[in-house]
Parts: C-alpha cells; sequence; structure tokens
C-alpha cells in the first residue's frame, strides 16, 4: 500500500489544453535527484490521473524556484507542451515578477530586461 501525499495547490484557470495552477512555497515543482518529496507535478499527476489515463501527459511549462509562490503553466498533452514551449521560446508571451523587499527601493517600479543568471555564472 502506497503513502498518498497530498499537495496542496490551487488550480486558477483551465482549457482543454494547458490548466494554470497557483504554486506555494517552499513547494518544489518537479521532481530532483534528492531525498523523495512531494511536487507539484505529483500533484498535478494525482489531480488528473482519470485524464491521464485517457491519453493526458501533463508537462510543466513554465516553472518557479522552490521558495517562490505564483502561477505555473501546465500542458495537458504533447502537442499543447510542443505549441506552448514554442510561444515562449519565440517571446510572444511575458512573465512577470514581483517581490517583496526589505527598506524602501529607490523607484517605484522598474523593468529588468537582462537574462537572469545561473548559480555559478558570476565569477
Amino acid at each position: 500500500m502506497s503513502l498518498q501525499v497530498v499537495v496542496d495547490f490551487e488550480v486558477i484557470d483551465e482549457s482543454p489544453d494547458w490548466i494554470v495552477v497557483s504554486k506555494p512555497a517552499p513547494l518544489i515543482v518537479h521532481p530532483a535527484n534528492r531525498k523523495p518529496e512531494p511536487t507539484l507535478l505529483g500533484g498535478i499527476e494525482t489531480l488528473l490521473s482519470y485524464e491521464m489515463e485517457n491519453g493526458a501527459c501533463p508537462a510543466i511549462i513554465t516553472r518557479l524556484d522552490r521558495d517562490t509562490s505564483g502561477l505555473v503553466l501546465v500542458a495537458l498533452h504533447t502537442r499543447a507542451a510542443r505549441e506552448l514551449g514554442m510561444i515562449f521560446e519565440r517571446r510572444e508571451a511575458r512573465k512577470e515578477y514581483l517581490a517583496i523587499v526589505c527598506g524602501w527601493p529607490e523607484a517605484d517600479e522598474w523593468t529588468c530586461d537582462a537574462p537572469i543568471l545561473r548559480a555559478g555564472e558570476v565569477g
């Protein structure tokens, strides 16, 4: 008998091709090569188990870090994953991030259009 883990997330919007879910922190989005732990993908697969038995193949399109909360786009089948992936690759979709800061920023808002660096890319 396997242990069923309840993963805390909310479906915000859906279509026949995709769903948008609200991921809380500190839930990890996708399984990592670490100890077994609950993931958003595992929760989505549990939620869509009937659909998966009938051909659905959920794929995470947008990801968030473990300690970040926000919206995640999930394709429900391979064709949608390919199409949505191409939309983001061609930069036809826009992502927006909001942050909570300590102190008082010098400006009310600003835009950062530089690429996000990965760990180890700064010398």
